[in-house]
């Protein structure tokens, strides 16, 4: 399987809905505010990557590397996150709702303030595996 590199690079605020990237690496990319609405991005690496403010709302990350990543502020309503490596993330005030975590890792998460899905809260703090505070709403 041939995967494509994009160490480093900048997509601020691009527009990149529907776009596919299976296997892709973005690790360390910026793509602060960037509109990747229904994007296809299973197994993708986005170790520490720059996604703060991004919307990925309805996108499919199954098995996706987020370790890491910056992720304040992102819209993830609807997103498939089965699987996916959250480990580290920082997720503060990001919007979560109805989002699939199954399986998800989600050890040292920062989560606070972020909108959640129904019982997601209890169950990962119970696991005591994410930090979420009490402006969880």
């Amino acid at each position: 399987m041939l995967a494509v590199k994009f160490l480093g690079c900048r997509f601020q605020q691009s527009r990149l809905t529907r776009a596919t990237g299976d296997y892709a690496d973005f690790s360390g990319a910026d793509l602060a505010g960037a509109d990747l609405v229904r994007g296809g991005f299973s197994r993708t690496k986005w170790i520490a990557s720059r996604l703060a403010g991004a919307d990925l709302d309805q996108s499919w990350l199954l098995y996706a590397n987020l370790e890491g990543a910056d992720l304040t502020g992102v819209s993830l309503r609807y997103a498939s996150l089965v699987g996916a490596s959250l480990c580290r993330a920082i997720l503060r005030e990001s919007d979560l709702l109805f989002a699939n975590l199954c399986q998800a890792d989600l050890e040292g998460v920062d989560l606070t303030a972020a909108r959640l899905p129904e019982g997601a809260e209890t169950t990962a703090t119970a696991a005591g595996t994410v930090r979420s505070g009490r402006g969880a709403r």
